[in-house]
């Protein structure tokens, strides 16, 4: 479809875009315009780019919703466009590649992905180790706050008298506060003695900023994280895991205030699998 005769500015062009599900661009005005407007974009770039493009990234830090393609050699935009045509081919057929595609375009957005966590099979068995660790560190007779519940399996490993306080981005069940981390949402403390964060981490844009409202409660917490620098090996955002924090400063952002009660580092970081 032919729209450039009926543009007149770029008001009208960033009415089309909006309209958009994704844009494929070089590094024109218009690649620019979307990534202002946060929609997704992929844009190609030449084998010598622009500075602003720096080196060696598929993303860009001045537009969160853009994936760059580069040229991987002088005068060779056949592996460029050949790569954009496998990536929007998997992003269409679905299946693991596709849902690994659909993860990315959700983090693109910067949105928290509540299709995935709406869907019981994307709670996954493997993760049961998780809390069954974790459980090792919760006091007999607590009150547990466990943000980012899941299936809640953490309930069947807790000590005896423990009190069992249940908040995710969807619900679970009768019980649960629906509030999204990413937002800056947290349920109140209501009567909590120790909080539990266990594979939440991974699906927190801004962790920091996360954690920081955690501290404010004041209560011990039991936190699993599978760090940027232990898991080098892995595709994180294929995974779904929107951010590159590192242990020490993981345990920095809680220690102050002397509520780290355990920081634990599940064997298999890669639990987070792709369907098949």
């Amino acid at each position: 479809m032919e729209l450039g005769p009926q543009l007149g500015d770029f008001a009208d062009t960033a009415a089309v875009l909006s309209n958009l599900d994704l844009l494929i661009s070089v590094d024109t005005a218009v690649a620019h315009l979307a990534g202002a407007l946060a929609i997704p974009v992929w844009t190609l770039i030449p084998y010598t780019p622009d500075w602003r493009w720096l080196l060696d990234r598929e993303d860009s830090p001045w537009y969160p919703t853009m994936r760059l393609f580069r040229r991987a050699a002088p005068d060779d935009w056949e592996d460029v466009i050949g790569r954009v045509k496998e990536t929007l081919a998997t992003l269409v057929a679905g299946g693991a590649a596709g849902e690994a595609e659909r993860r990315r375009n959700v983090i693109i957005h910067r949105e928290t992905d509540l299709e995935r966590w709406s869907n019981p099979a994307q709670l996954e068995e493997a993760w049961t180790r998780r809390f069954a660790l974790a459980a090792d560190f919760i006091p007999a007779g607590s009150t547990v706050l466990d943000l980012g519940c899941g299936a809640m399996v953490l309930e069947r490993s807790l000590p005896p008298g423990c009190r069992y306080l249940t908040c995710d981005a969807v619900r679970r069940d009768e019980r649960s506060v629906v509030r999204d981390f990413n937002r800056g949402e947290l349920p109140p403390k209501a009567g909590a003695t120790i909080v539990t964060l266990l594979g939440v981490l991974e699906y927190i844009y801004d962790w920091k900023a996360f954690l920081q409202r955690v501290r404010e409660y004041q209560l011990p917490v039991v936190l699993s994280y599978c760090p940027a620098d232990q898991t080098s090996n892995l595709d994180r955002a294929a995974l779904g895991w929107v951010n590159h924090a590192e242990p020490g400063r993981t345990r920095r952002r809680l220690r102050p205030g002397g509520v780290l009660r355990a920081l634990l580092f599940p064997d298999r970081c890669a639990s987070s699998a792709l369907p098949a």
